[in-house]
């Protein structure tokens, strides 16, 4: 007969069944109620100088962050990019150099899918940023990189085609100038070519009166000067 120690057992067993009662609920709930591990894009983001660039970041699986806090900083924590919490953008604390210049993309936060868009890209914002969301005393963040490239051999394809471009339209006008002058060439040549002998008939007729003209005034002088001199 198995004997049984009052007092012992029983509270033991009550104590562990409320301990798996806890973790069963609390650890192994509902786990869509927490942030799950995010990620951002595989490959660095690309931006020019100047320009806009857009850092985007997600959870997996997709739930809704609106109310989670995320924020945005370089690669050490303290270097505040962006922060959003409560449902709104929070400004303060925010590096000097990122004042006014960022913009958190939210339109599927819902689904736990955000983006930080850098406006007036400079050459400092070239490295690595954080992203990370809290929800509670969970926490995951990511990192992606962001270049913004400064060498001269990242613009040299870009002037490489500007030049080929400037050159074909260049080419394209000379061309089409050489043919209008062609084409005017061609036009005053056949209008020469109709009424050339035309015109050149008429140039011989009126030379031709003009000889007739002059050798009538001529005899005339003749016969004056004749007659003259038979009344002298």
């Amino acid at each position: 007969m198995i004997s049984h120690t009052p007092g012992l057992s029983h509270p033991l067993s009550t104590s562990l069944t409320l301990f798996l009662l806890v973790y069963v609920l609390v650890i192994k709930g509902d786990s869509s109620s927490y942030p799950f591990p995010e990620l951002g894009p595989h490959e660095p983001v690309v931006a020019m100088l100047g320009g806009e660039a857009e850092l985007p970041c997600f959870l997996t699986p997709s739930q809704n962050a609106k109310y989670m806090r995320i924020s945005w900083s370089r690669s050490m924590s303290s270097q505040v990019v962006h922060v959003y919490k409560d449902g709104r953008d929070h400004p303060e604390g925010v590096m000097e150099q990122y004042a006014r210049r960022t913009r958190l993309m939210r339109d599927s936060i819902c689904k736990g899918i955000v983006a930080l868009r850098i406006l007036n890209v400079q050459l400092s914002d070239n490295g690595l940023y954080r992203c990370g969301f809290q929800h509670g005393s969970f926490y995951d963040d990511t990192l992606i990189e962001l270049k913004v490239p400064c060498s001269l051999l990242f613009y040299i394809p870009l002037i490489v085609l500007a030049v080929v471009l400037t050159v074909l339209v260049l080419t394209i006008i000379v061309l089409c100038i050489r043919k209008q002058r062609q084409a005017a060439r061609k036009g005053k040549e056949l209008f020469f070519s109709i009424y050339e002998q035309p015109f050149s008939e008429l140039a011989n007729h009126h030379l031709s009166l003009r000889k007739k003209v002059k050798i009538g005034k001529k005899h005339c002088a003749q016969r004056k000067h004749h007659f003259t001199s038979m009344i002298l």
